[in-house]
C-alpha cells in the first residue's frame, strides 16, 4: 500500500462545535410561539363547546315535535245511561314525536266537533279510552272485563272503556289510542239550543244524519307543542251514510272508514 493510499484511508478528525449559550433575547420569542399555539387550541375548544351549547339550546327551545296522523276509521257505539241510551264516538289518534328522547310531550286535552253548519258549533270533551272487540261471545267477554275498565255490550261486539289519563308521547316514540267522546247533552259545550239536539241516542242519530256530508274534527292540546287537529269525513254518498246510521241504530255500533 502506498503512502498516498494510507493517507486516503486515515479517518478524519471531527471538530466539536464550541458551546454557545442561549441568547436571552431569543427565548421570549420561542415562548411566545408556544403561547400563541395554546391560545388557538383554547379558542377552538371554546368554539366547539359553544356550538354544542347552542345546539342543545335550540333543541330545548324547539322542544317536542308532534305529528298527528289522520284517522282511517272511527267508531260509533251506544251506551245505556241512567235514563236513556246515549251516543258515543271513538276516534283513533296516532301520534309521533320526532324529537329526541329528552323531549317528550303530554296531551292535556282533546275535544271533538262536527264541521258543518255554523248553528251547530258545539264541542264534546274526551272522557275515556275505548277499545272495540268483535266477537260472538259478547257475554263472556263482558264478564271477563279487565280490572278498572267498563265493558259495554252490543250486538256481536263490545267496547272496553278505560278512564282517561294524561297521555304522554315520549321523544322519538309513537302512540295510538282510541279517544272516546260522549255525544250527549250533559257533555255538550256550546249553545243550549244546539246541545239539545244531542239529548239521547235517537235524537243524536237524527241530528247527525241530517247534517249531510259530515266531517268529524278532533283538536288535541299538547303541553309543549300546542294545538293539533285531525279530521275524518263520512262517505259523501247519501246512501252510504244512511247505511251507516241504519246499522248503528239496529246493532248499537258502527265502524265506518274515513272518506279519502
Amino acid at each position: 500500500m502506498t503512502v498516498g493510499e494510507q493517507a486516503a484511508r486515515r479517518p478524519r478528525r471531527t471538530v466539536k462545535k464550541p458551546f454557545v449559550p442561549p441568547d436571552p433575547l431569543l427565548e421570549p420569542r420561542r415562548r411566545r410561539r408556544w403561547r400563541v399555539t395554546e391560545v388557538g387550541v383554547a379558542i377552538a375548544a371554546l368554539l366547539l363547546s359553544g356550538s354544542a351549547f347552542l345546539g342543545n339550546l335550540g333543541l330545548y327551545l324547539r322542544g317536542s315535535e308532534i305529528a298527528v296522523l289522520p284517522p282511517r276509521e272511527f267508531l260509533f257505539y251506544r251506551d245505556q245511561g241512567p235514563h236513556a241510551a246515549d251516543l258515543y264516538l271513538a276516534v283513533p289518534i296516532a301520534m309521533i314525536n320526532a324529537a329526541s328522547s329528552d323531549y317528550g310531550d303530554v296531551v292535556t286535552g282533546a275535544k271533538l266537533s262536527f264541521v258543518s253548519r255554523p248553528e251547530l258549533s258545539v264541542t264534546f270533551p274526551n272522557e275515556a279510552y275505548a277499545e272495540g272487540v268483535m266477537t260472538p261471545l259478547v257475554a263472556q267477554g263482558v264478564a271477563a272485563c279487565p280490572s278498572g275498565a267498563r265493558c259495554i255490550p252490543e250486538t256481536g261486539f263490545y267496547v272496553i272503556e278505560r278512564p282517561v289519563k294524561l297521555m304522554d308521547v315520549p321523544g322519538g316514540a309513537s302512540r295510538t289510542e282510541y279517544l272516546s267522546f260522549p255525544i250527549t247533552l250533559g257533555h255538550c259545550e256550546g249553545h243550549p239550543r244546539a246541545c239539545a239536539k244531542f239529548r239521547d241516542f235517537q235524537t243524536s242519530l237524527r241530528t247527525l244524519e241530517a247534517l249531510g256530508p259530515l266531517s268529524i274534527r278532533v283538536e288535541l292540546t299538547f303541553h309543549f307543542d300546542g294545538a293539533k287537529e285531525v279530521e275524518c269525513r263520512l262517505p259523501p254518498r247519501p246512501a252510504d251514510r244512511r247505511a251507516i246510521f241504519h246499522y248503528l241504530a239496529t246493532r248499537g255500533w258502527a265502524q265506518p272508514a274515513c272518506a279519502s
